[in-house]
């Protein structure tokens, strides 16, 4: 029995999406998705603890300033463009018109807190950064 090529399963899983986008798109009403993983989702708030599904789950949750692109290269995401002013001093130009969902505008000081949070007593991710307070 031959099995099918990784090209063919590809085309495969478009043609199978995009039968369901249109059902999935004018449908009102709410679905469930249930999938199965051998560990558990430990905890949302990102900056607790360093594990791989639960970081991977809150990274398609929370923005970051920069995200990893298909190339694995780093690019812009909250951060439009950055520059390296010495190894210790990075400065980032912050997307402009970005809003949380209660309304209240992304500013650097949502920057500074989210990096004091991570810096903080009970955070599992303070060797990712260095900050000076």
């Amino acid at each position: 029995m031959r099995l099918p090529s990784a090209k063919s399963l590809f085309l495969a899983a478009i043609g199978v999406g995009a039968l369901l986008i249109p059902t999935l798109a004018g449908s009102a009403e709410s679905k469930v998705l249930r999938f199965a993983f051998q560990g558990e989702l430990k905890t949302v708030d990102p900056y607790q603890i360093n594990e791989s599904f639960s970081l991977s789950v809150n990274g398609a949750v929370y923005e970051g300033l920069v995200r990893r692109g298909p190339d694995m290269k780093i690019e812009p995401s909250l951060a439009t463009s950055w520059e390296v002013l010495d190894p210790l001093h990075w400065r980032f130009h912050l997307r402009k018109g970005v809003k949380f969902h209660e309304g209240q505008d992304f500013t650097a000081d949502d920057v500074i807190f989210s990096a004091h949070r991570v810096l903080s007593p009970g955070s599992d991710l303070k060797g990712r950064i260095t900050c000076g307070r």
